[in-house]
């Protein structure tokens, strides 16, 4: 009987020990954590609750959820483990004076918001895991000194780097095609913009005011040249559009060359390029007349502007070819050498200060009535101390 009862006593000690083991081991790929400070459902951290000011996210956790960390304000650095996939949405907004946070390569989501108003976060590391920065991600991290976003990256959201005041330096990846137009407002410090891609891709980031943001770079660095410093720009074959600020306050450029392929040139591409002297665009005139956008920052300062071998600003006889339908504005500013143009019936269209201070320019030759002249919409500047010669008739203005 004796024997019996200390058998059963071992027994009973082996089973409790053995549960000990298990629950202080638990699965290697978790981690114990206190329940008080976490709320954690399903693998995805709901809350923390508690009050440390350096965090560790426990192992095993799939998610950090939507503001796991609302305004901790005790919070100064986190370590999330590998193997978490994705941060929700504010998931740390308003943690005021989080300086550090390591975010593993496991995680590819980080949701709208997510360090919005960290103002004391000094730098961030993005995992190449990520393919997209979502809206106001790092809004007003006002701390943060320098980004580096990695190859793969494709879009970066509305207000995305917005605010942050202390940004210096800006590194983007050529797999980058879209930046939303106030990504980068208000980083009033920016010095540096490195760009892996070339200036084709450059010249056509999406949408059209997508640089916005980085204008006021003093250094844009593309293929190992500087922007800011280059004195002679060639755009690429192939390239259709030029997007606004691609070359703003480009001081030093002399001379431009433009592909026939381009059909759009956006407000402000080349504003500030006060040094601009002489510009060639490979295609026709029909096509020089068409192109959609601003031309004007091409022809203010500029004294040679050649379009299909002849250079504009000293051609006396100008002949609109047949079939164009839209001239566009600034397309023939300050061609002082002008004396005439004609211009042909299927003209339906003339821009905004597309003859201005052509000085020398008396006449235009119509090749439709004046009926037809007088329905074709004009812009500002048209007309002043010019004939316009009809096929029926003469108009003065």
């Amino acid at each position: 009987m004796k024997g019996k009862w200390i058998v059963t006593l071992m027994a009973f000690v082996v089973v409790m020990a053995t549960g000990l083991m298990l629950v202080g081991c638990k699965n290697e790929s978790e981690e114990a954590y206190d329940t008080n400070d976490w709320l954690i459902e399903d693998g995805i951290v709901k809350r923390y609750l508690g009050t440390a000011s350096d965090v560790k996210v426990p192992k095993g956790v799939k998610a950090v959820g939507n503001s796991a960390f609302f305004q901790r304000k005790s919070l100064k650095s986190v370590e999330i483990p590998e193997g978490v996939t994705w941060i929700g949405l504010s998931a740390f907004v308003g943690c005021e004076n989080l300086i550090s946070v390591e975010i593993p390569d496991s995680v590819e989501l980080i949701g709208n918001s997510a360090f919005s108003g960290c103002k004391s976060l000094r730098s961030v590391f993005i995992p190449s895991s990520i393919r997209g920065i979502n809206g106001d991600t790092f809004y007003g991290c006002k701390s943060l000194t320098d980004v580096v976003i990695p190859e793969g990256v494709g879009a970066i959201g509305d207000s995305a780097f917005a605010g942050c005041e202390s940004l210096t330096s800006v590194s983007i990846p050529s797999s980058l095609t879209r930046i939303e137009n106030r990504a980068f407002s208000g980083c009033k410090n920016l010095t540096s913009v490195r760009y892996g891609g070339t200036i084709a891709q450059w010249c056509t980031m999406q949408p059209w005011d997508s640089l916005f943001g980085l204008r006021g770079a003093e250094h844009v660095i593309i293929d190992g040249i500087d922007l800011k410093t280059m004195t002679s720009l060639v755009i690429p074959m192939g390239v259709r559009f030029i997007v606004s600020y691609a070359f703003y306050d480009c001081k030093n450029i002399t001379s431009v060359s433009i592909p026939g392929s381009v059909t759009s040139i956006n407000v402000n591409a080349f504003s500030g390029c006060e040094s601009l002297t002489d510009v060639r665009y490979d295609g026709t005139i029909a096509q020089w007349c068409e192109i959609i956008g601003d031309l004007g920052q091409l022809m203010w300062n500029a004294k040679h502007v050649i379009v299909g071998g002849v250079d504009l600003k000293s051609m006396n006889n100008l002949v609109i070819p047949a079939g164009v339908k839209e001239i566009a504005d600034y397309a023939f500013y300050k061609c002082e050498g002008l004396t005439n143009v004609d211009i042909p019936e299927s003209v339906s269209s003339i821009g905004s200060s597309t003859f201005r201070q052509c000085k020398n320019l008396t006449s235009v030759h119509y090749n439709g009535t004046m009926s037809n002249w007088n329905a074709i919409e004009k812009g500002y500047g048209f007309g002043l101390g010019v004939t316009t010669v009809c096929s029926d008739g003469t108009i003065n203005y």
